[in-house]
């Protein structure tokens, strides 16, 4: 049968395979195979295979460039999600000094919409429409990945998915439970690590260590916003993890 999908971008661990976005679309009844309870069905024209091997996506701008419309539920929450983003979390009166020491004039304060009811909602929705299916928690690095992945995590019982949240503390407590991980999650669980805004992706990529280091499984990777333009995607990508971002600075109005 035929799905349609809202557009993803993805990014190949082996940069030399990729040839740019493709447009997609619908999904053909494929499914990925070689990780046991992955059966997302793929959309046409995406490959898989090898250590994680990814995938580009048709970003939002590209499609609308291309003049190809978005599922209609989509294309609602999705430009509702990057209104309230432009409206309350978008700053342009920079310099701003970034997590990788660059300046920028604009910054995206992305906790003015997930630590908002109507924000958190939206990004919650976002996420759970590319969320793997065997995803059973969600979390990342404290704090700008817990209000994400307790969105997340609430949004799915409106559609009656089970998910949990956890948290990744910076330094691990001696006290009370201790250790790094906070949160229902444990060795065996099959994960993904949200994040709002990725600049270099080494936040990630930390806590995609933390969940390794601790026996959990990390199958997915995803952002609500890539303005690294596509550096963290490589890097997370080498590590065999799907990676994902809805959305890039284009699809703000910013560059």
């Amino acid at each position: 049968g035929e799905a349609v999908w809202c557009p993803i971008r993805q990014t190949m661990a082996n940069q030399n395979q990729f040839h740019g976005p493709t447009l997609v679309l619908a999904g053909r009844a494929e499914t990925r195979s070689g990780r046991p309870g992955y059966g997302r069905p793929l959309l046409s024209g995406q490959t898989t295979g090898g250590e994680g091997t990814l995938v580009n996506f048709v970003h939002l701008s590209a499609r609308r460039a291309h003049g190809l419309a978005l599922p209609i539920d989509c294309e609602t929450s999705m430009k509702a999600l990057i209104d309230h983003l432009r409206k309350n979390a978008l700053r342009t009166d920079g310099p701003f000094v970034l997590r990788s020491g660059a300046t920028s004039d604009w910054y995206l304060d992305a906790r003015q919409t997930t630590y908002s009811g109507e924000g958190a909602r939206l990004v919650g929705q976002a996420i759970l429409d590319v969320l793997d299916e065997s995803v059973v928690a969600v979390g990342g690095m404290t704090m700008g990945a817990d209000p994400v992945a307790m969105a997340v995590a609430i949004m799915g019982t409106t559609g009656h998915r089970s998910l949990r949240a956890f948290s990744i503390r910076k330094e691990a407590k001696d006290h009370g439970a201790g250790g790094l991980l906070v949160g229902p999650v444990a060795a065996g669980d099959a994960v993904a690590v949200v994040e709002d805004t990725i600049t270099t992706g080494s936040a990630m990529l930390e806590a995609i260590d933390v969940l390794i280091a601790s026996g959990v499984e990390v199958v997915q990777a995803i952002t609500v916003v890539d303005r690294s333009g596509g550096v963290a995607g490589g890097r997370i990508g080498q590590r065999g993890i799907p990676f994902v971002a809805l959305l890039r600075p284009a699809d703000l109005g910013v560059e």
